[in-house]
C-alpha cells in the first residue's frame, strides 16, 4: 500500500486560505475602526504578505505538477538564502516603521511588498524537489 504523503500545493493552499480567511475578517469586523492594536499589525504586516506569497507558491507548485518539471537545483542553493535576506530586510523596515523612525506611505509600501512576496512565493516554490509521475 502506498503512503499518503501531504503535497506541498496542499499546505500553501491551506495557509493561503487561512491568511485569506483573517484578511476577510478584519476587513469586515475592524477595517473602519481606528484601534492601532496588534490586529491592525498583523493584517497589515503578516496577513496580506503571507496570503500573496501562499498564492504565488501554490499556483507555482500546482503548475510545475502538471507537468515533468522536477524544479532548478542550483536556485534550491541561491534563492534559500536570497529569500532570507529579503525577510530580514522586511522584518527591519516593519519595526522601523512600527516604531515610527521612519514613514512610508502605505501605498507604495503595500503594493511594493505585495509584489516582492509574489516573485519570493514563486522562486521559493521552485526549491522543491518534485517527483515526476510515470
Amino acid at each position: 500500500m502506498r503512503k499518503n504523503a501531504v503535497r506541498p500545493e496542499s499546505i500553501f493552499a491551506l495557509f493561503s486560505i487561512l491568511s485569506l480567511l483573517y484578511v476577510y475578517y478584519y476587513t469586515t469586523v475592524f477595517y473602519y475602526r481606528s484601534i492601532g492594536t496588534a490586529l491592525d499589525f498583523l493584517y497589515e504586516f503578516i496577513a496580506v504578505p503571507a496570503f500573496y506569497f501562499f498564492v504565488a507558491a501554490f499556483m507555482v507548485t500546482l503548475l510545475c505538477s502538471l507537468f515533468p518539471f522536477r524544479g532548478i537545483p542550483w536556485l534550491a542553493r541561491k534563492s534559500k538564502p536570497f529569500i532570507a535576506a529579503i525577510l530580514l530586510v522586511y522584518v527591519v523596515f516593519v519595526l522601523l516603521k512600527r516604531f515610527g523612525i521612519i514613514v512610508l506611505l502605505p501605498i507604495l509600501f503595500g503594493t511594493g511588498y505585495c509584489a516582492v512576496y509574489f516573485v519570493m512565493g514563486g522562486l521559493f516554490a521552485l526549491t522543491f524537489p518534485k517527483q515526476v509521475r510515470e
